[in-house]
């Protein structure tokens, strides 16, 4: 069956201490970071891909949702050009 939630987040994963993802990528923290005054949202890690392409990633999945939740032709079409940029801005990162 196909979800269509009235609303929705996508974010980039991020890791949160004590969880696997944190110790996964532990010694692949690029950035100093202290959690008395930061969160694990400022935690920087070395990825697969640049953060550009992750943010491409979200925009191009933020697009597509648009596009098919889309009644206005007009508006529907723009959300299809803005899916199809966010994949070759995700090629090209």
């Amino acid at each position: 069956p196909l979800s269509n939630p009235d609303l929705y987040t996508v974010t980039i994963a991020y890791p949160i201490k004590g969880t696997r993802l944190y110790h996964e990528i532990e010694d692949k923290i690029t950035t100093p970071y202290d959690f008395a005054i930061s969160t694990d949202r400022d935690i920087d890690f070395k990825r697969t891909h640049s953060k550009n392409f992750y943010k491409y990633a979200v925009r191009w999945v933020y697009n597509e949702v648009n596009y098919k939740k889309e009644k206005s032709k007009f508006r529907k079409l723009k959300n299809r050009i803005k899916s199809e940029v966010a994949q070759m801005l995700m090629a090209l990162s």
